[in-house]
């Protein structure tokens, strides 16, 4: 009975030793979360800054949208600093204005590149530019995340990573994306005109393209029951 008696104390120690250990553990955990929270915007003020740089069309025909681009981007700097920033090290975003021409974009990318000497760059607006933007990233090997690209199947650049979340079949998936709208709103089908400019980035969208399986606005309107007059 004695033998019992000792391993029955034995197995209590052994059980609240685990506990408080648990305790310590979680314990420990919360105060290094809590030093994680605090700390990073005071070291983020201690380093080199990380520099991003980019252009957007913030003149010509494209500003009115790529304009939103440089508000969002602003705010998203300024949040991701006031969180600590990169690393533990601030962010710096360099953008120049492409005056919405793929000529401006390619020869500012250059000079981001070489004489600005950024650490990452961040594609612009819109495919024209992006693609243009994309060719010297390429030929300096850096990676070039993009958005709102619509010529992603003839990218074959390794380091291009394109954010926007409509895939690979851009002349599909986002006219799909829109007639469901249309649909869900109670829209019944009736005519429709198909107007676009000769961007090679606007036809794939509305007409589609010769290299992927057939797509584009004026096909997804007849499939979902409407009459393309133009």
């Amino acid at each position: 009975m004695t033998i019992v008696h000792r391993h029955e104390n034995w197995m209590e120690v052994t059980m609240r030793r685990e506990r408080l250990r648990i305790r310590l553990l979680t314990l420990v955990a919360i105060l290094a979360l809590l030093v994680i929270s605090i700390v990073p915007s005071v070291v983020a003020q201690e380093g080199e800054p990380i520099r991003v740089g980019g252009t957007l069309a913030l003149t010509g025909f494209l500003s009115p949208t790529a304009t939103l681009h440089h508000i969002a981007g602003q705010a998203f700097v300024q949040h991701l600093n006031e969180q600590g920033g990169l690393l533990g090290r601030p962010v710096e975003w360099i953008v120049f204005d492409d005056e919405s021409s793929p000529d401006n974009a390619a020869a500012l990318y250059e000079r981001l590149i070489t004489e600005e000497e950024v650490d990452l760059l961040m594609g612009p607006y819109a495919t024209a530019n992006i693609t243009a933007g994309m060719n010297v990233a390429a030929r300096y090997g850096m990676v070039f995340p993009h958005h709102t690209a619509s010529l992603t199947y003839v990218y074959d650049y390794e380091w291009h990573f394109p954010a926007w979340h409509i895939g690979l079949n851009t002349h599909i998936t986002t006219n799909e994306i829109l007639f469901d709208a249309l649909e869900n709103a109670g829209v019944e089908p009736g005519k429709i005109a198909i107007v676009t400019n000769q961007f090679p980035g606007s036809l794939n969208l509305a007409f589609g393209n010769d290299v992927l399986e057939p797509g584009g606005a004026a096909i997804i309107a007849q499939e979902r029951g409407w009459e393309v007059v133009l």
